[in-house]
């Protein structure tokens, strides 16, 4: 007995001292956007450690893309490879953003008009082969498939459904999106920018910053034509983006500018772009590109206005408020 009792009583310490240490050192929790990371959904596991990229480092992720981001607002990004143990893999990269807008309208470029809208506890999503992106908050999130199986394009779809889950921040899409006619608009067209950049990977006017842009968006239409809506601080900022764009296609000697329809309006010719009708709404510039010259305002640029005109009834008066309503 004596025996007994000498080998059992230090095995119990051991365990009590074993349980007190780990009170006081509990495991470290994960942080940031790794903390949003499963460990496994629907039989999909982790594969390998997370690789984090912040700032500058993103440079050093993409190689050639990361420009876009920056100019969106990028802050840092989580890339987790996942695998099953049939051999299925799925590359999974999470992106802060400064904002929702800036979450959104990095999810505008990368997603596509054939895509297939997905709902996920309230974030918008696209699937598109073996790619899914989606948009909640501040957040992008990109899965990419290595195959088109369909155990992969359901494993896109669950590790999509977990992260907006946890994903609890909510946002919504710039209120400039609004201005956009709802008739005959294609689904999943709308771009949103934030800068010349994104708006040259869309369309490229020129080869400089012709619109001197801060913020716009874009929609497509069923008829072929797309609307451009580009928005500036002050009706002076706009007005002298206008100016300064008539002036520089009417100078450009494989361009064709003429006046109207109408007061702040010219339409435009280019060599490979097609026809344009160009306006300025009070601090708005609108461009809509047709299939072919028109001499009457479309009526795309007039639904477009009407919106303007009744965001700005809507709007608060008083000195001092210049900003857009968006």
């Amino acid at each position: 007995m004596r025996r007994i009792l000498r080998c059992t009583i230090p095995a119990c310490l051991l365990l009590v001292l074993g349980i007190l240490w780990c009170c006081v050192n509990p495991v470290p929790e994960r942080e940031g956007l790794e903390a949003l990371l499963p460990d496994e959904v629907g039989g999909w596991m982790k594969h390998g450690a997370a690789q984090g990229y912040a700032g500058d480092d993103l440079f050093t992720y993409i190689n050639g893309g990361a420009e876009i981001y920056r100019e969106f607002g990028f802050e840092e990004v989580v890339v987790q490879d996942y695998r099953t143990d049939q051999g299925g893999a799925i590359s999974l990269e999470v992106y802060k953003m400064t904002g929702p807008e800036s979450a959104y309208g990095i999810f505008t470029f990368k997603r596509s008009a054939d895509g297939r809208a997905m709902d996920y506890h309230g974030a918008e999503a696209q699937l598109e082969d073996y790619y899914l992106n989606l948009w909640k908050g501040s957040y992008l999130v990109t899965l990419t498939g290595f195959d088109e199986e369909d155990t992969t394009i359901q494993g896109l779809q669950d590790l999509a459904r977990s992260l907006a889950f946890r994903i609890t921040e909510i946002g919504e899409a710039p209120g400039l999106v609004s201005l956009l006619p709802d008739k005959d608009k294609i689904l999943g067209s709308v771009r949103y920018f934030n800068g010349p950049l994104a708006l040259f990977n869309s369309h490229s006017f020129a080869r400089e910053d012709v619109f001197s842009l801060d913020q716009g968006v874009r929609g497509d239409y069923t008829g072929g034509e797309s609307l451009f809506i580009f928005a500036y601080e002050t009706p002076e900022g706009a007005e002298a983006a206008f100016r300064g764009a008539e002036e520089f296609f009417a100078s450009a000697p494989d361009h064709a500018v003429d006046r109207g329809p109408g007061e702040d309006c010219f339409r435009m010719q280019g060599p490979r772009e097609g026809f344009f009708q160009l306006k300025r709404v009070q601090d708005f510039i609108l461009v809509l590109k047709e299939l072919g010259p028109s001499e009457s305002p479309s009526p795309l640029l007039v639904e477009a206005q009407a919106r303007i005109d009744g965001k700005r009834s809507s709007r608060p008066a008083g000195p001092g408020i210049h900003a857009p309503w968006f």
